[in-house]
């Protein structure tokens, strides 16, 4: 479905005073909460190792939560890798490990004794917000069917729903919290449909379709 198909059908099911850039505005909203659950695009991004450095910063809209996997190659070929695993706080772990080092950075261990080895990190990738353009409010197309399962599309429709419910025209409760039960039956079935994925495919980088499989 596109994002103006989504934006009228909310008109139509509830007609309101706002603007598209409102319920854009919510869609985006929402979508923040929503899409580490539904939301697999993944990219590699590249650091260096550096002799005796432990840490290293992040490069930039990468947070440690989104990493997916780190390896690290043995050799300056990458013939053959290494895999590391997440380390908590004060958990215990052997061998081959990478940790919040703070700040924006990760740290690894063993320390890296040798320059210039390529850290490979896998990382999810967050979606562009989705934008209205400000003098018309024409909204800048977008198809979520390129983003997420069409199954679950309505949540956007049943969030903004019970935002309009509970604002002045309308200001009914009920209704409010109608559409946002809705939206939250939708939301446990995003999180199962994720937890069936992992289920299935471990902790693997999750392919852009993920969905459809």
């Amino acid at each position: 479905m596109l994002l103006s198909e989504i934006v009228a059908d909310i008109r139509t099911r509830l007609p309101h005073p706002f603007t598209n850039a409102d319920v854009v505005r919510w869609i985006n909203n929402k979508m923040a909460k929503i899409w580490p659950h539904i939301v697999h695009f993944s990219k590699d991004t590249s650091l260096k190792t550096v002799e005796d450095q432990a840490e290293y910063e992040l490069p930039a809209g990468i947070r440690l939560e989104y990493i997916e996997k780190v390896r690290i190659a043995r050799d300056a070929e990458e013939t053959a890798w290494d895999t590391y695993v997440y380390k908590r706080p004060n958990e215990s772990i052997s061998g081959k490990y990478y940790y919040n080092a703070l700040g924006g950075k990760i740290g690894i261990s063993p320390i890296p004794r040798v320059d210039d080895l390529t850290i490979e990190l896998t990382t999810k990738t967050v979606p562009a917000r989705f934008t209205v353009d400000e003098e018309t409010d024409d909204i800048d197309d977008v198809n979520l069917d390129d983003i997420m399962d069409p199954e679950f599309q309505e949540i956007f429709i049943y969030d903004a729903i019970s935002i309009i419910a509970e604002n002045p025209p309308y200001e009914d409760a009920a209704r409010a919290r109608y559409f946002r039960a809705k939206a939250d039956e939708i939301f446990d079935l995003i999180l199962e449909r994720e937890l069936q994925f992992k289920v299935k495919y471990g902790n693997k980088a999750k392919p852009n379709s993920w969905w459809r499989r």
